[in-house]
């Protein structure tokens, strides 16, 4: 069970990182990107 909550934790945390980075990168017209 800890497993999958690690791996939750695991996607949702890539995901946040993602988006930081579309968001820095929006500046250079790349933020579609984002999605």
């Amino acid at each position: 069970r800890q497993s999958i909550v690690r791996e939750r934790e695991r996607e949702r945390l890539k995901r946040s990182v993602l988006v930081f980075i579309c968001i820095l990168k929006s500046e250079t017209n790349t933020f579609f990107y984002c999605n």
